[in-house]
Formats: C-alpha cells, sequence, structure tokens
C-alpha cells in the first residue's frame, strides 16, 4: 500500500466530519465504527481503512452486510463531491469475488459512470485488499437532490443541510495538500 499511501498524500481530503462526526461508517466520534476518510484525486473518491474485528461475519471475514455499507459508503460520498447535491441510494448490486478479513487494510474507491439526467447519477465502486486484488464490486443509481430542492421538500433538518452546505463548501474550496 505504500504507493497508495502517496496518492493519499498527493490527493484532497474530504472533511466529512463536517456533517455527521457520530457516523457509522464515517464518524470519528461513533463508537466501533470505522473512521473512513475519504480522499479525491478528482476522478474518482478513495478510502484506505482497517475494518474492525467486530464488523466479522463468519470467523475473521468480513460480514457481506458491512462490505455492502462500505461500497454504498463510498458511492455516495462520490456523487456528492462530483455533484454537489445531497444523494439518497436508489438501487444497488454488490459482486462480491474475494474474501475481506478483518483487521486488515483495504481500499473502497468510487467514480461516476453516467449522469443519467439531473436527478439520477450511476456510480461504481471497488473494494482491494493490501496486495491490490478485487474483492469486491458494487453498482449503483443515486437520487440527487439539490440543496434548494431538499430543504423544499423537508428532507433534513435544517442544522443538517447548513452541515451539509458548510460540507461542500469546504470541498470547493480546500486546496489539495
Amino acid at each position: 500500500m505504500a504507493e497508495k499511501d502517496k496518492m493519499a498524500e498527493k490527493s484532497k481530503y474530504l472533511p466529512t466530519h463536517i456533517i455527521e462526526s457520530h457516523y457509522i461508517p464515517c464518524g470519528v466520534d461513533c463508537f466501533d465504527g470505522m473512521e473512513m476518510r475519504f480522499y479525491t484525486d478528482e476522478k474518482s473518491i478513495f478510502s484506505d481503512f482497517i475494518i474492525p474485528a467486530s464488523k466479522h461475519g463468519w470467523d475473521n471475514l468480513v460480514h457481506g452486510g458491512m462490505t455492502s455499507t462500505i461500497l454504498d459508503e463510498v458511492m455516495a460520498w462520490a456523487a456528492v463531491y462530483f455533484t454537489a447535491q445531497l444523494v439518497f441510494t436508489k438501487t444497488m448490486t454488490i459482486d462480491y469475488l474475494n474474501p475481506i478479513h478483518v483487521e486488515t487494510q483495504i481500499r473502497a474507491k468510487s467514480w461516476i459512470e453516467t449522469i443519467r439526467n439531473p436527478r439520477e447519477a450511476v456510480m461504481s465502486s471497488d473494494i482491494y485488499d493490501l496486495k491490490g486484488e478485487l474483492c469486491a464490486r458494487g453498482t449503483g443509481i443515486y437520487k440527487l437532490f439539490p440543496i434548494k430542492l431538499a430543504r423544499r421538500l423537508n428532507l433534513l433538518t435544517e442544522k443538517s443541510l447548513k452541515r451539509f452546505e458548510r460540507f461542500i463548501d469546504a470541498c470547493q474550496h480546500e486546496e489539495v495538500d
């Protein structure tokens, strides 16, 4: 992962903690969360992290539901970042290709396949193990909501919408390290 570590160093950090710090996949204040951190190279979003042992299914393998959560999370953040809109998962499919072990480093990566229309994006995602082997692949369709529409439809509380706006603003004005 040394090459991947260099990639993170040259990429822009996405400050997802602005939105929610108690969120299971990426919240830094969530008991037994995964503390996913997201970066972008402006083509994709990625996160390198270690899945805690508590997220196991059989023995030392990651539970399939956790794998789907990781894929959904990285696709959703990619959709948010690249469209600057609030997103909700409409559909998602997953191919489980190779086992993923707990307490080992993985890389989750996502990118936009296509924007179908102003309200829908098709996303793709992959999970790789430490050796760079593809372990899981996901595709999803995400509903896109501009912040004004999300506010009008009362999709989130005003407090959450303001956090979302701060996140988008931070992403648009932060320099690549």
